[in-house]
């Protein structure tokens, strides 16, 4: 059986970011927000980094706060540029994660 996981709510909060965002989004409570689009992640939004990253570390690294960590430095430094939705990113990040560790 599967178990939803809500990946608003971490492992990472607003404020374990290292990197800076728009603030385009004024709620700070992510848990308020709905779950953004899959086909296009803003990496200038904090919440759609946000989710992003702990969707990631929640799948694919059992809720590690160091893989969220770890997701947010290489998406912004680096995943390609070109690439925009989560399927690329993520397919980027498996393929590549062992070169940036």
């Amino acid at each position: 059986m599967l178990i939803a996981i809500d990946h608003r709510a971490g492992p990472l909060t607003k404020s374990d970011l290292k990197y800076r965002y728009s603030e385009s989004i004024e709620a700070d409570n992510p848990l308020q927000l709905e779950e953004p689009d899959p086909s296009r992640l803003n990496r200038q939004d904090w919440y759609e980094v946000l989710y992003f990253v702990n969707m990631f570390a929640n799948r694919y690294g059992k809720g590690s706060t160091g893989v969220a960590r770890h997701a947010e430095k290489l998406l912004h430094e680096h995943v390609p540029p070109e690439l925009h939705s989560y399927s690329q990113i993520k397919q980027w990040l498996l393929d590549h994660w062992k070169f940036h560790s």
